[in-house]
């Protein structure tokens, strides 16, 4: 019995720490009204830029400060320690609140 209940702790144990691994990524987007912003996404996996951008093109939204916001276009996105390839959106990085 009490193997048992070690067992089923170390197993929720090693559940947990896996469930709680997400990784950020960031994104320079383009809303429905024209304007340029850095999205943020969380995802279960690393290196995963694609994946953080298929999912935006698939919600075709974003949370921003003012809101959800309808997305047009997703321009590129990195890790979220990970600097931006285009000039444009590292100035948009550089003034966006965290």
């Amino acid at each position: 019995m009490m193997r048992t209940v070690i067992a089923l702790t170390i197993c929720l144990a090693a559940f947990s720490a896996q469930a709680e691994r997400q990784y950020e990524y960031k994104c320079w987007v383009t809303l429905a009204n024209g304007s340029e912003v850095i999205s943020f996404q969380k995802l279960d996996t690393k290196r995963q830029h694609s994946k953080a951008k298929n999912l935006l093109l698939k919600e075709k939204k974003v949370y921003t400060n003012k809101g959800v916001r309808a997305l047009k276009q997703v321009h590129e996105c990195v890790e979220l320690q990970q600097s931006f390839i285009h000039m444009k959106a590292r100035e948009l990085d550089k003034i966006t609140i965290r």
